[in-house]
């Protein structure tokens, strides 16, 4: 289902791309918390956090009504939960979000028969960082809809990149714990 969909999508795509508007771009924002759309961060293990998928460049004529995708994302990431961004409005009803086999699942469409232009956020993705190392974030199986399920094209998708770092509070604990012992063994 989604192969035939995608296909659909890509053929309206490149008949759409030659009448000269411009096509949706989706970011996934590392940070959402500073202004402007962030690339990458970096955070503690333990420590949980945020990161939003934006749109931009949706144009009047051709609306977004609902969306599907898959955020990737690797092992040192976990425990995802998906809150609905402010783009598609009020009116709007998620219908999956969730941890799936190759990462979040999201998909939302909006209630009444309009969709929505402009730039914002989709949906805010929370997670937890487990483990060291470093976590891209990739937009996968991107589908987009105008109303009335008409395919909406995608110019691109830019992922992020999350790096898990050990606390340096942790560390400095194991040491000053190594160094106590070490001297507890030569005090008799």
């Amino acid at each position: 289902m989604h192969t035939l969909a995608f296909a659909l999508a890509v053929i309206v795509g490149l008949a759409l791309a030659g009448d000269g508007r411009a096509l949706p771009v989706l970011f996934v924002d590392a940070d959402p918390a500073v202004a402007g759309i962030q690339d990458a961060r970096s955070v503690g293990i333990g420590e949980s956090f945020d990161v939003a998928i934006a749109i931009e460049a949706v144009d009047a004529p051709h609306p977004l009504h609902a969306f599907e995708l898959v955020l990737a994302h690797g092992t040192q990431l976990g425990d995802a939960s998906v809150t609905l961004g402010t783009f598609l409005g009020p009116d709007a009803l998620s219908i999956a979000g969730g941890p799936s086999p190759e990462g979040v699942e999201i998909a939302a469409t909006r209630l009444g028969p309009e969709g929505r232009s402009g730039a914002g956020v989709l949906a805010i993705v929370h997670f937890a960082a487990l483990a060291p190392g470093t976590s891209p974030l990739d937009l996968l199986d991107v589908l987009l809809s105008e109303p009335f399920g008409m395919p909406l094209a995608v110019d691109a998708t830019h992922g992020a990149t999350i790096e898990v770092v050990p606390e340096a509070a942790t560390g400095a604990l194991l040491f000053a714990g190594l160094a106590a012992l070490a001297g507890a063994r030569r005090n008799p």
